[in-house]
């Protein structure tokens, strides 16, 4: 299992609002200082935005389920 780290946006949260937000967070996490620092922590940034990202939890939430039903999982 892999660790990520994501920012979410309320629903109707408008597109352009959207953009702009993952073009800041996309510069931020290739900031060579911030990408250092994330380094030493074990992260490696891939600023994967938007719909990119969107189907990675869709995949992964199918994987995690499928894995979930096979095993007979339960809450307690």
């Amino acid at each position: 299992i892999d660790l990520w780290y994501g920012v979410f946006a309320p629903a109707r949260t408008p597109a352009s609002l959207i953009a702009q937000m993952a073009g800041w967070l996309a510069k931020a996490v290739q900031e060579p200082k911030i990408k250092a620092l994330l380094r030493t922590q074990g992260i490696e940034t891939t600023g994967v935005c938007g719909a990119p990202f969107a189907a990675g939890l869709r995949k992964r939430f199918a994987e995690y389920g499928q894995v979930i039903r096979e095993a007979h999982i339960k809450t307690e």
